[in-house]
């Protein structure tokens, strides 16, 4: 369980579907967990731990986490907010990144049940954040190109620093 770092290529792959469920997708949602809780995280991608499976696990701190297989996200209103986000995959860097305030998740859990929640907020934001990861894109894909650019430029020379 290797955390990637941008600009790993895995950042750029569309993850997989997943359509079979068992103990294989069980013994991902274990690994998913164990991953946030040593990462210390609020959500993890897939795409991060260099699997190019499409499953997620959030949190918003407050209740236990959630694993979701084949998330599918749909904006409840068009209405979006700006908010700060950081990557583990993206050390020291913060971004501001617009996202909708109100969404429904359709997704399985690893027993392949189909479940919908509804999330706004913190929740709804590190849910948008992380299933970004599945279909190839950063925080950095929200920027305008110019500003992109420089942001881009920003971590490269924090990297080079290190």
């Amino acid at each position: 369980m290797t955390l990637k770092f941008y600009p790993d290529p895995i950042f750029r792959q569309k993850a997989e579907e997943i359509r079979e469920f068992g103990q294989e997708t069980i013994n991902l949602e274990q690994l998913f967990i164990a991953a946030l809780k040593k990462y210390q995280a609020l959500g993890l991608g897939a795409n991060m731990l260099g699997i190019l499976k499409r499953a997620i696990i959030v949190s918003d701190s407050t209740d236990d986490p959630i694993f979701m297989i084949n998330p599918k996200i749909t904006p409840l209103t068009e209405e979006k907010e700006l908010g700060e986000e950081a990557s583990l995959s993206i050390p020291e860097i913060t971004l501001k990144i617009p996202r909708y305030k109100l969404i429904r998740i359709d997704y399985q859990n690893s027993s392949g049940q189909n479940l919908t929640i509804e999330a706004s907020g913190l929740l709804a934001r590190v849910i948008q954040h992380e299933t970004d990861y599945l279909d190839g894109k950063t925080i950095f894909d929200h920027l305008l190109p110019v500003k992109r650019l420089l942001a881009i430029e920003k971590y490269r020379k924090r990297l080079r620093k290190n």
